[in-house]
């Protein structure tokens, strides 16, 4: 479905950006989250904002400017990064617009939300993982006496 495909879109751009930038970069950036899923609510959706709704959408993002562009000129940020990790907020915002709009066609509940998100997710996402060959990786870092807790600690890193 559209919907785990553009989820899976999110997390893989995210996941790319984080090879570029740091930890601290990226959680900068996707602090602007909600000022693309308004966009994508207002273009999908028609949904209206009041005046003070836009007023704190916009100095979140300029806080947000502000920031980067004062790190970047500190420390080096990388570009293709930045441009990655702004792509992928596009995406988490059509993955909240489509999800909402499933919900509000479909009446979803908890369990066929997570059939609806995580199934096409995981089936999207699955091949990926054998791609860039993670099983050999796990394999490895058990071998050296690691734990699954470590595992779990490294990739959510």
């Amino acid at each position: 479905s559209a919907l785990g495909v553009v989820g899976a879109l999110n997390f893989g751009l995210t996941s790319v950006a984080l090879m570029l930038l740091s930890q601290a970069d990226l959680q900068i950036v996707r602090a602007t989250i909600p000022f693309f899923v308004a966009i994508s609510f207002a273009i999908l959706e028609g949904r209206k904002f009041s005046a003070v709704e836009i007023f704190f959408m916009l100095v979140t993002v300029a806080g947000v400017v502000i920031v980067v562009v004062f790190h970047a000129q500190t420390w080096h940020m990388d570009i293709t990064g930045l441009i990655i990790a702004v792509a992928s907020n596009f995406a988490a915002a059509l993955h909240m617009s489509l999800y909402a709009l499933c919900n509000s066609i479909l009446k979803l509940d908890a369990v066929s939300t997570i059939f609806y998100t995580v199934i096409p997710l995981g089936s999207f996402l699955i091949p990926f993982v054998f791609i860039t060959h993670e099983p050999a990786n796990i394999e490895a870092f058990l071998k050296n006496g690691h734990t699954i807790v470590e595992i779990v600690r490294v990739l959510a890193a």
